[in-house]
């Protein structure tokens, strides 16, 4: 009977009503997913049928929390929530606006075990990203099954304690790592390369660590245009030399934004590189784009103003 009634209510809630209300297509996308659960919740007919007594609730929506948070940037409650939910809620509206002192705060102050993996890796960054010993743990139990991203994770507990010799080895060890197997979490894999970059900008010596690490794609071209960024990025403390060498691979179709493309002449402008002259060209015709002008090849616009 409860299903009976859930279904039918799913079904004002798509359709918007029966009879003389409002009509809305089937196809009508626009409830939010939270409003079925908390109408399931109400039914108490959210979960499985035969699967109750073995069924933990509290994990599968923690589970989704997590989920929710980190691929829609979506923060709830769920609506049969309790005391761990919405301290997660907090924890993760707090790790969304990169306030990672705060997110462990919340998650000490809560308490509650963290989901394995990917709050366990949420927390591991928040505590590494503060330079603070108590993300070894959190890494350590990574390892075994998430051997990328505890590697990638280690080397920004590692930066942020000006740790930099083993910070830069730790560098060679994520990138080998992801050459074997890419997968890990957008968040994480990201926080690896930001950290990499920053280290580069450190020193020479840091750079040419990070450029060597940087300079193979990683299995199933994973990040690639990530790593192609970065690798540029790097390359450009290492000079014009170095950064031409890098730009190479990115040749005939360079990556069309302004800041790569201003490198990409800078480089070649320095080198004398034989497309330098198109290196110009295609930034100049790129701001004209962006200034709404009609570029032509002779560098004038259609009403014949020149640049």
């Amino acid at each position: 009977m409860n299903t009976y009634r859930l279904m039918l209510g799913l079904c004002v809630l798509l359709l918007g009503g029966c009879g003389g209300g409002e009509e809305r297509p089937y196809t009508d996308h626009s409830r939010d997913p939270v409003d079925m659960r908390r109408l399931a919740a109400s039914l108490d007919d959210q979960y499985p049928a035969g699967l109750r007594a073995e069924f933990d609730s509290d994990r599968v929506l923690g589970h989704r929390q997590l989920i929710m948070a980190m691929d829609q940037g979506s923060v709830n409650v769920p609506p049969d929530g309790g005391a761990s939910h919405r301290a997660r809620a907090e924890l993760l509206a707090r790790y969304l606006q990169f306030d990672s002192r705060g997110a462990t705060n919340v998650w000490e102050e809560a308490g509650y075990e963290p989901l394995y993996p990917i709050e366990t890796a949420i927390l591991a960054l928040c505590y590494a990203d503060e330079g603070d010993a108590r993300a070894e743990p959190f890494i350590a139990r990574l390892e075994a099954e998430r051997a990328g991203e505890a590697a990638a994770l280690r080397v920004r507990l590692y930066w942020r304690q000006g740790r930099i010799e083993e910070a830069a080895m730790a560098v060679t060890v994520a990138f080998a790592r992801l050459r074997e197997s890419p997968w890990v979490h957008g968040h994480f894999g990201e926080a690896l390369f930001i950290t990499t970059m920053e280290m580069a900008a450190l020193d020479t010596a840091v750079a040419k660590h990070c450029y060597a690490a940087l300079s193979e794609p990683l299995a199933v071209f994973a990040w690639e245009s990530l790593r192609r960024r970065a690798l540029c990025g790097v390359a450009e403390v290492l000079g014009p030399e170095v950064l031409t060498a890098a730009l190479a691979a990115l040749e005939p179709y360079p990556i069309w934004e302004q800041p790569m493309l201003r490198v990409r002449q800078r480089a070649y402008t320095a080198t004398g590189h034989p497309l330098a002259g198109r290196a110009a060209s295609d930034l100049a015709a790129y701001r004209a784009a962006a200034s709404g002008s009609r570029f032509t090849s002779a560098g004038r616009t259609r009403s014949g103003s020149s640049h």
